[in-house]
């Protein structure tokens, strides 16, 4: 879409051009007015328009004057001359200034457009070639190895422009070899952990992979490997053959993977699954392997054991339709009725009937994990307690899901570790910090610890604390203790009662620690505050 400024003097002939030309017709969505030289500079600065049409015979400064300013300062602008007057001046000027054409007054529609439609033209091909112009100059600054990633990720998300893929053919495969494209996906199942274990940097770890995975190819095959810039546990290798891919060359091809695999699993304990899709024609089609080989990877069978490199998958075996939705209401009503085993019981239920399937896809197992955490999460909203980083958790690990049984012990864990924390707030709600106090003020001769109301009340030691403190300016031992001397010094007061029984009443078995509590709590002994109360 272009824009368009008409520079003349006479407001009669701009309205003529105006109405003459067919604007839409040639893309032009936008046209400006001048009504001489001076304000058609301003315009030129503030519009930046794409072509002009110029009167040359005007006050102040004309249209040579202009059109010298033009070809100085604005030399891709594309100019069109009307003049009144076929002057051989005008006509010197117009020509070294290169103007797309020379219109006489009165403006004919037909030469109008026609040189609208010039202009247009010529810029189209000027900005064409300098667009070409830039992106050859971008790839041939890059290095190789650079150039090849930047242009294989673009292939793969299927963006690559045809001149892009020119050059690439041009600077790399000589632009006359006839060349296959293969993509090799290698998703590292454990790779935080591995990663830590051996290497610290995770750099370093994609590194070791993409040597251990170029080390097994020959000459005949050509492999180059990039780690996937959406998933850093993912490398993305290009395997690439001069002629199409014959039984032979695809058995030792899959073969030359497993080995792969194999070996890195020896050497890092590197878990891997591999996605491989099929050999297509130029690098235009890596989007179309990409695509088969994540499917591969998507649709492997977590039944089956990794190392094996098997993906066999049982006749009718389907598990699509298998959901954690459809239980909303039995796992809210179990959670909040108060009983775990009922709420593992209900996904353990659903882990069962995968396994007798003898059937689940990774991509089913992720969605079903994802099922369990929107439900989780939908729980805690309803009832207004955070819940976020658990959840969080769990999100990311289950991405590390290579088998079943890891696959089901993720979904009771994070249900019971969600049930404990969802009871903790249920209870929580229901918590009346009186009652403990109550409780002590009643039961204080009693061994009162804290987990009888961290266990009733699902909450941890120190937060109790702290409520309790927050709420009564001391801690519930301290609390204890206070309560317990003040029925003390009640009880010495009755001359009656020994002191060892008084020690005894109020829960403590050793005489001398109950003495050594009242003297540390009052600054003197049982005995001596006895003497004082009777004189």
């Amino acid at each position: 879409m272009y824009k368009v400024l008409i520079i003349d003097d006479e407001e009669p002939a701009r309205e003529a051009i105006k109405i003459l030309a067919d604007w839409n017709s040639v893309n032009i969505y936008e046209v400006f007015e001048a009504w001489d030289g001076k304000n058609g500079v301003r315009l030129i600065e503030e519009k930046r328009p794409d072509i002009i049409l110029v009167d040359m015979k005007m006050p102040g400064m004309d249209g040579m004057d202009l059109l010298r300013m033009v070809q100085s300062r604005y030399p891709d602008l594309a100019v069109i001359v009307i003049s009144g007057y076929d002057n051989y001046e005008y006509t010197r000027q117009a020509l070294h200034s290169k103007v797309i054409d020379y219109l006489l007054k009165p403006i004919k529609r037909n030469e109008l457009n026609g040189a609208l439609a010039k202009a247009v033209d010529v810029i189209s091909n000027k900005r064409k070639t300098q667009s070409q112009y830039i992106d050859k100059n971008i790839l041939l600054n890059l290095s190789l190895p650079s150039l090849k990633e930047k242009v294989y990720l673009t292939a793969i998300e299927g963006s690559i422009s045809r001149q892009m893929s020119e050059i690439y053919k041009e600077i790399i495969d000589d632009g006359n070899r006839k060349k296959y494209y293969s993509i090799v996906i290698f998703r590292i199942m454990n790779y935080e952990e591995v990663s830590e274990k051996y290497f610290g940097d995770t750099g370093l770890a994609q590194f070791a992979v993409s040597n251990a995975i170029n080390e097994l190819f020959n000459d005949e095959v050509e492999c180059f490997n990039l780690i996937n810039p959406k998933a850093e546990n993912e490398m993305i290798a290009i395997i690439s053959i001069e002629n199409n891919c014959n039984e032979k060359l695809s058995s030792n091809y899959l073969h030359l993977i497993q080995k792969s695999r194999k070996k890195l699993k020896e050497l890092f304990e590197l878990v891997i699954i591999a996605g491989v899709g099929g050999f297509f024609e130029g690098i235009d089609s890596l989007k179309e392997s990409f695509l088969e080989a994540e499917k591969s990877i998507n649709g492997f069978n977590i039944l089956n054991k990794i190392e094996s490199g098997s993906n066999v998958v049982p006749e009718n075996a389907n598990t699509k339709n298998v959901s954690l939705l459809g239980k909303k209401d039995l796992i809210f009503n179990a959670i909040e009725g108060g009983s775990l085993s009922y709420t593992k019981g209900i996904v353990n239920e659903l882990a069962d009937r995968i396994e007798q399937a003898g059937y689940l896809s990774l991509r089913d197992a992720n969605r079903i994990f994802d099922e369990l955490l929107l439900l989780l999460n939908n729980f805690s909203m309803v009832k207004g307690f955070e819940a976020n980083e658990l959840l969080s958790y769990f999100q990311n690990l289950s991405k590390t899901v290579c088998n079943f049984d890891q696959f089901k012990k993720y979904l009771l864990d994070i249900t019971e570790l969600f049930y404990n924390l969802a009871r903790k707030q249920i209870k929580n709600d229901n918590l009346n910090i009186y009652e403990i106090k109550e409780y002590i003020d009643n039961n204080y001769y009693q061994d009162i610890k804290i987990s009888l109301f961290t266990d009733k009340y699902f909450l941890s030691r120190e937060y109790l604390m702290k409520l309790f403190k927050n709420e009564f300016g001391c801690g519930i031992y301290e609390y204890v203790l206070r309560v317990r001397m003040e029925k003390a010094r009640e009880l010495i007061a009755d001359p009656n009662i020994k002191i060892q029984s008084i020690a005894q009443m109020l829960g403590y078995s050793d005489n001398n620690y109950f003495s050594k509590a009242f003297r540390n709590f009052f600054k003197i002994s049982p005995s001596d505050y006895r003497n004082t109360l009777i004189g």
